[in-house]
Order: structure tokens, then sequence, then C-alpha cells
């Protein structure tokens, strides 16, 4: 039996280490979006809806002549794809850039200066994370995972800024609920609100509300594995794509802790069959 370590570890290394889902043997030696079905691929007309977004966007930086369309995490960069069809179509000439999870961390890429839009497509949800578990005193301890078998047991109590996160965006209800906590996720989305000094960042992901959060409706937690296209245990093995929902209100405050010039906040859900799977829109920079 291998060591127990935090899920956020055995996650990161699971996910993003040299031989993990990600990583230079991607997911055993497969194509690692063989594994899951994301929206991109479900979803023929996505860039269609958000085309309009990346157009305005475009249109409120004042038309300029370099503008570059940045997708992260939006699968085998069939979205470009599409969206490359719409923007020739409209006579456009966007630059448009994928940044590929297997090529390098979305979470240390180069700040860029220019005018542009940075999509996150089911990215953030990725992102490794700590889980805890609330003990019989409602005490939030880390959640401990064996690598090769998935078995957990429990840590220590949960303390730092994760705590303070806890307390003020997933509050305790019973003994025994779990939760991800989200400042990994929120740390990773000022990173890509930073990226470009005007423009717009799109989160499009799996997530839940406070007021969903506060009234226990994931109490049970959400994190998940995907393998072969099927839903199965989560065991942070490098075989399995590990997710879990995000705390997408979250996302935003910390862009707008981060960034002073932040100008528009909008959120909503994109699918009415599904009320956890949402969009977050943030603008940001000078206009001219």
């Amino acid at each position: 039996m291998s060591p127990y370590l935090p899920w956020i570890n055995a996650w990161e290394s699971a996910s993003f280490g040299p031989k993990s889902f990600y990583g230079e043997f991607g997911s055993g030696g497969t194509n690692p979006y063989e594994h899951f079905e994301t929206a991109v691929r479900s979803h023929p007309d996505l860039s269609k809806e958000i085309f309009p977004y990346l157009f305005e966007a475009y249109t409120n930086c004042g038309s300029p002549a370099e503008f570059l369309i940045l997708d992260s995490g939006g699968s085998d960069g069939s979205l470009i794809s599409s969206l490359n069809t719409l923007i020739a179509g409209h006579g456009l000439r966007w630059n448009t850039q994928v940044f590929d999870v297997s090529s390098g961390d979305i979470r240390h890429i180069a700040i860029r200066k220019e005018c542009g839009i940075v999509i996150a497509h089911e990215l953030l949800d990725d992102i490794p994370a700590t889980v805890v578990e609330y003990d019989e005193s409602l005490t939030p301890r880390i959640v401990l995972v064996d690598p090769e078998s998935g078995h957990e047991k429990l840590g220590k109590p949960l303390s730092g800024p994760e705590l303070d996160w806890l307390e003020l965006w997933w509050p305790a209800t019973v003994p025994r609920a779990r939760r991800e906590i989200g400042t990994t996720r929120d740390h990773t989305w000022i990173q890509l609100v930073n990226i470009f000094g005007t423009g717009r960042a799109i989160a499009i992901d799996y997530s839940h509300s406070l007021a969903q959060r506060s009234q226990g409706l994931w109490d049970a937690g959400t994190l998940a594995g995907y393998q072969h296209g099927r839903s199965v245990r989560p065991v942070p093995n490098g075989k399995v794509n590990i997710t879990a929902h995000v705390s997408l209100d979250s996302c935003a405050s910390a862009a707008a802790t981060a960034r002073s010039d932040l100008t528009r906040t909008h959120t909503f859900d994109s699918d009415p069959t599904r009320s956890d799977f949402r969009w977050l829109v943030q603008d940001f920079g000078s206009r001219p």
C-alpha cells in the first residue's frame, strides 16, 4: 500500500505529474480526451453561443488590429477550430491559440499585455483542490487518500487560508459532509484574468452556488472520476480523469479583489436542464 497523501497532492501528481493523466504517458498511453466527453464535443453549437461574447469584447476594446483568443481547457482544439470558421466567416483577422494542458501548466502562463479573451472551458474543475470532511464535532479534517487503491482516511484539521475560504464560501452543515476547497481554483482564475491588459475572461464549467452549498445540497462533495467515457470511482493513479465542481462565485470575487479595473461580472446557466453548468464572464482593463 502506498503512503496516504492529502487529496490535493495525490490529485496534482495524478493529473499533472510526469506519469500522469495529462502528462508524458497520457492516461496510460492513450489520448486523455478519449476518457471524457466535454460540451465542446457533445454540443456542436457551443462555438456559436460563445462567438457573440467574443465579438462584443472585441468591439468594447475598440476593434484593435491585434486581438487574441486563447482557449484553455477546450478539449482537443475543436472549440478553436469551430471558432476559426466563424471568425473567418465574419471577415475578422483575430489570432487564436490553444493552450493544451498536456503541454504545460496554465497556472504559470506568461502574462500578455495586448487585448484579448481567455476561454476556460471545463478547465477549473480539473484544478486539484484540498478535500475535507467534517467529523462528529463539525471540525473540517483534510481527507487523505491512497493513490493506488483510492482508500481514504481523515487527517489533521484544516487551517489557514483554506479554512478561511471554507467558512466564507461553504459553511458547515452536518457531520460527514465533504467539501472541495476553492482556493486553488480562485488562484488559477486570477491568473487567467490577468493574462491580458484589457479584455474578457470566460469560464464555462460545472459549478455550484453559495446558496446551494449553504443549504447542504452538495454535502456529498463533487469529487468524480472518468475513464474510457464512463463515470468511475475517483482514484488518483494517473489513469483516471479527476474533477470536482467549481465555486464560480468565489472565483469571481477573487478576480474582483485582484483586479481593481474589473468592469463587469456576469454569471448564468448555459443549459436549462442543468443548473450546475454555468458561465462566468468578467471584463477588465481600460476601454478606448
